[in-house]
């Protein structure tokens, strides 16, 4: 489909509780990244339930902004918590570092 023209969308919600979310997709995304951390984990578990719901839509191209924050300089609770408010200089050299 040329990238030029509309194409048709498909909105889904995805409603999982904490608990839920857990339980469902622990495994597979523990599996899928070959390694069990903390952080990493967390981080993915919401991912896989939106690849998983795209696969049960038929989706098979996907873009999402998981990791987004390193490319802007950090998460919004870094740069906004003080750290950086008043030291747009500071932010620059984090973000460029």
């Amino acid at each position: 489909h040329p990238c030029n023209e509309p194409t048709p969308m498909t909105h889904s919600i995805v409603r999982l509780t904490p608990a839920q979310l857990i339980e469902k997709y622990s495994l597979p995304t523990i599996q899928t990244l070959a390694l069990w951390g903390s952080m990493d984990t967390r981080n993915s578990l919401i991912i896989s339930a939106a690849f998983h719901e795209c696969q049960t839509l038929g989706i098979t191209d996907v873009l999402v902004g998981d990791n987004a924050d390193e490319l802007f300089g950090g998460s919004y609770d870094v740069m906004m918590n003080g750290t950086y408010l008043n030291d747009p200089d500071g932010w620059k050299m984090k973000r460029d570092g």
